[in-house]
């Protein structure tokens, strides 16, 4: 399972807390399984698609607008440096999460590089009990900043996906710990479905 083996790579320290430069990052592949698969995103602004986990189901647009309000409401003066929320999935019985958002503007790979730094603190300071790894790989022409939170409660993969000229993507998939082991393969499937439409 190349997620878990990215896992397991974040966990030696790639970068040493910083992202790696986007010309070095690393070439992988994912292990897809469509079995795995549930619905399908398709943002034509950014150029790309992905599926959701199977049997993660998409909230409503009244969901996702609310969700956006509160974010607002709570980053304050910040708001204007969060991406805007534009799907959210859910796997009902145990609570399991992928939000997709999208940022309004490209980031070149310095930009990139500082926003991972800002996410690397942030996260650290949001988990002091938990871990938080970072790596950074290329996958069909993105250039993917990717963290791993792991606390007593949940499995939080935060992924920055980026491309030449294109708006910034985010993906968050959070999963129970209970159900992480099972969820694992969805969660590869699902990030290994990302493509590019042109």
């Amino acid at each position: 399972m190349m997620l878990l083996a990215l896992a397991c790579v974040l966990a030696g320290g790639i970068g040493c807390g910083r992202p790696k430069p986007a010309a070095r990052a690393e070439e992988i592949t994912f292990r897809v399984d469509s079995t795995r698969l549930g619905e399908r995103f398709e943002d034509a602004a950014r150029s790309l698609t992905l599926s959701a986990p199977a049997h993660w189901a998409p909230l409503p647009a009244e969901a996702i607008e609310e969700g956006m309000r509160r974010l607002r409401a709570a980053a304050g003066p910040d708001s204007t440096r969060e991406p805007r929320l534009l799907a959210l999935y859910r796997e009902d019985h145990e609570g399991a999460s992928l939000a997709v958002s999208g940022f309004d503007r490209a980031f070149s790979g310095a930009a990139l590089d500082s926003l991972g730094r800002e996410h690397l603190t942030r996260l650290k300071a949001r988990t002091p009990d938990g871990r938080v790894d970072q790596g950074r790989y290329s996958y069909r022409g993105f250039d993917v900043l990717q963290f791993r939170v792991v606390d007593l409660r949940a499995v939080h993969f935060k992924l920055l996906v980026n491309r030449p000229r294109t708006a910034l993507l985010q993906l968050d998939y959070v999963v129970p710990r209970g159900v992480y082991e099972r969820e694992l393969e969805s969660i590869e499937s699902s990030i290994g479905s990302l493509r590019p439409l042109s």
